[in-house]
């Protein structure tokens, strides 16, 4: 008989806070109004892992897990506090994704495992990242030959911004298919990464 895991986490304002426990078959859930469910490693089909940063929560990794009735489970490394104001939890987020991958890759149940965006999520974003970034490089160009070196500079300071965060989100949406016992590094937090990849940045 397994430990049992446990994470606890809260969406937003108006969700409940939730605990999140591993058992020797299942998933379990339990909110503090009393709610609960439950899902069998069994029923589960597919498990993404995801970087969905947002104003608020610049950070948030999200993890869905699917089963064969449609039921999906949503769990985040972030958890709300009040407004605008969340906790950023990924050591324990990360600790208890790979512990569910484990009990998922023991059991050898078949489960679909993938990483980052969509295949047409992934272009769009692509071509929209492409035509932004030329056309405020372009701009700054056509300023820099009009005399306008002031208006030019903020556009260069607002792309060179853009870029490396704009690189980061993109490299982390690249969809990806992984097995359960070697989770993509940039699919977790930065505490659940390997020591490799930390060197690696």
């Amino acid at each position: 008989m397994s430990a049992q895991v446990s994470y606890s986490h809260r969406f937003h304002v108006y969700a409940q806070q939730r605990i999140y426990r591993l058992t020797d078959d299942a998933l379990i859930w339990e909110d503090e109004d009393g709610g609960s469910g439950r899902l069998a490693y069994a029923d589960i089909t597919r498990v993404h892992l995801a970087y969905r940063p947002s104003r608020a929560q610049p950070d948030r990794f999200l993890a869905t897990i699917a089963s064969r009735s449609g039921e999906r489970v949503r769990i985040s490394n972030t958890s709300y506090r009040g407004f605008n104001d969340f906790i950023v939890q990924d050591a324990e987020y990360s600790s208890f994704l790979k512990a569910l991958h484990a009990r998922l890759s023991e059991g050898g149940y078949e489960v679909s495992f993938r990483k980052g965006s969509g295949f047409i999520g992934f272009s769009l974003n692509l071509v929209l990242t492409i035509v932004i970034t030329g056309g405020l490089a372009a701009l700054a160009v056509y300023m820099l030959w009009g005399g306008y070196y002031g208006l030019a500079a903020a556009k260069l300071l607002i792309v060179a911004w853009y870029m490396p965060v704009l690189f980061r989100f993109m490299k982390r949406s690249v969809p990806v298919r992984y097995t359960p016992d070697a989770i993509p590094d940039d699919g977790l937090p930065w505490a659940g990464r390997s020591m490799e990849a930390k060197r690696a940045g």
